[in-house]
């Protein structure tokens, strides 16, 4: 099993997990579900006329990116700022057309310019299943979208979203789950080379 096969397996999981657990979970989503479990989304953030944009990566419970899915401009880049909590995080393209490397350090940056017009999903490899993901809508593509008012600029960052209630629990249970399917796999892993020696 290798880690992308371990993490669609964990990820199916969890969306099993958090079926029900909270109303935001069964908003209107136009990404193909990609952001159905993702505790802080409630739409798109509109950044458009902006030539640079910052997401807070760990943001509230440290498995969020802040603002989940913001819309810029053709040309804007967009720069991802650790918190440093939640432990190791990296942000990957779905499609692979970025990938930061995997940090744990706050204050650490990672940045990309879209030129194109159209959607980027991604997400913190090892916290997908937690929700951890967003998506970043380049001009007019995905206009069906729901919008959301855009939260203030700080000097160090974007403020934070609180969490939903019930969220909390769900990511609780969910990480739980991971770390047991993690175990699992390695546990296996294990047993194979002593029985192949």
């Amino acid at each position: 099993m290798n880690r992308r096969t371990f993490l669609a397996g964990a990820g199916a999981s969890a969306v099993a997990l958090t079926v029900g657990t909270s109303a935001a979970s069964a908003q209107d989503d136009s990404f193909d579900g990609w952001l159905e479990d993702v505790p802080n989304y409630d739409g798109v953030v509109d950044y458009t006329g902006e030539d640079e944009v910052h997401v807070t990566v760990g943001a509230d419970d440290g498995f969020t990116f802040a603002p989940a899915a913001i819309r810029v401009d053709p040309g804007t880049t967009v720069v991802w700022e650790w918190t440093g909590e939640g432990g190791g995080h990296d942000v990957v393209d779905e499609d692979g057309a970025f990938e930061s490397e995997f940090v744990s350090d706050a204050g650490h940056e990672f940045e990309h310019t879209f030129d194109e017009e159209g959607v980027s999903l991604y997400g913190c490899t090892p916290h997908i299943p937690m929700g951890m993901k967003g998506a970043v809508v380049v001009g007019d593509a995905a206009d069906e979208a729901p919008t959301a008012d855009a939260p203030a600029q700080t000097a160090g960052g974007l403020q934070s979203v609180p969490v939903l209630p019930g969220t909390a629990a769900a990511l609780g249970i969910i990480a739980g789950v991971t770390v047991a399917i993690s175990r699992w796999t390695s546990a296996g892993r294990d047993e194979d080379r002593l029985s192949n020696r």
